[in-house]
């Protein structure tokens, strides 16, 4: 009898716990990469297609893109042939980037958001009313709006769980603005889509 008193203890201290456990994703994400061309760049003759042999022609295009998380860093890499891949570190709160062909390293300071900081225009963070279903689960949609495009950042808050503070200091892309709302990773984003 004591024995059976004791696992059921164990049991719902383990039921009672397990949000507080589970509560950021560590891993590697997979996903599938797409673009859109605003109407607006088609009239000035910029296809979809153009755009996408020149950015593979640089090595800074790849269908696939697999990102790795731990304790608030991440890895990024594109393409399965890590044609580029990126590293983001919490301690230096930069994202440091390298393109295989083109044999470029950029860093880039994740505390600045490049249009606000050049323009004045800080982007325009909303909670979309549709619901899409993506692999057979209903998303909902943040979207991060600059005056030159915006990101569509899709999210379902029963999967990938993560603590944004984690990225705190991280503006560039909308990434913490982002993850305040969504409170957790994203299930899908959209590619830039630019307006201009």
């Amino acid at each position: 009898m004591k024995t059976q008193k004791i696992i059921i203890l164990l049991l719902i201290s383990l039921f009672a716990f397990r949000p507080v456990f589970s509560q950021n994703f560590e891993g590697t994400l997979f996903y599938t990469v797409t673009m859109e061309v605003s109407e607006k760049m088609q009239k000035y003759g910029v296809t979809k297609e153009m755009l996408i042999e020149k950015m593979s022609k640089e090595g800074s295009w790849a269908d696939t893109i697999y990102i790795s998380y731990k304790n608030g860093n991440y890895f990024q890499q594109m393409g399965a042939n890590k044609l580029a891949w990126s590293l983001y570190s919490v301690d230096s709160n930069k994202l440091y980037s390298f393109q295989k062909k083109a044999n470029i390293c950029t860093v880039i300071n994740t505390s600045v958001d490049l249009e606000e900081e050049m323009l004045g225009n800080p982007p325009k963070i909303s909670l979309l009313d549709t619901i899409v279903t993506i692999n057979s689960l209903k998303c909902s949609i943040v979207r991060v709006k600059w005056k030159s495009g915006y990101y569509d950042y899709y999210f379902n808050t029963l999967t990938n769980p993560i603590n944004p503070e984690f990225y705190k200091l991280h503006k560039y892309d909308g990434w913490y603005e982002y993850l305040k709302i969504a409170k957790s990773l994203p299930r899908y984003r959209s590619d830039f889509i630019a307006w201009c």
